[in-house]
């Protein structure tokens, strides 16, 4: 069976408002900007990674948040960041 075409097409608005005038944004909405998938949802200057790490040492890191009231982003943060205190870390060269 064919399907039955409407007189007004598609979109009964481009009768009254060709669809290359219409805006698709109200008129405060701000124009979104593209963010990689792993930083969708974080803060700006914050991207979202998978790491594997051995269980009893999550258990610790769970502990130590759990204990000191902080969000475990926050204990890894922390850790990473002694870690990372007074050394020379050299750029890893750009992909081809």
């Amino acid at each position: 069976m064919a399907a039955k075409k409407s007189a007004l097409g598609n979109n009964p608005l481009d009768q009254i408002i060709p669809s290359s005038k219409r805006s698709t944004r109200g008129p405060h909405e701000k124009q979104r900007v593209r963010r990689p998938p792993g930083e969708v949802g974080c803060k700006a200057g914050y991207t979202r990674k998978t790491i594997h790490v051995n269980k009893e040492l999550f258990e610790k890191i769970e502990a130590i948040a759990y204990w000191d009231r902080l969000d475990i982003k926050d204990v890894v943060e922390r850790a990473f960041t002694d870690y990372l205190k007074g050394r020379r870390v050299k750029p890893k060269p750009k992909a081809a």
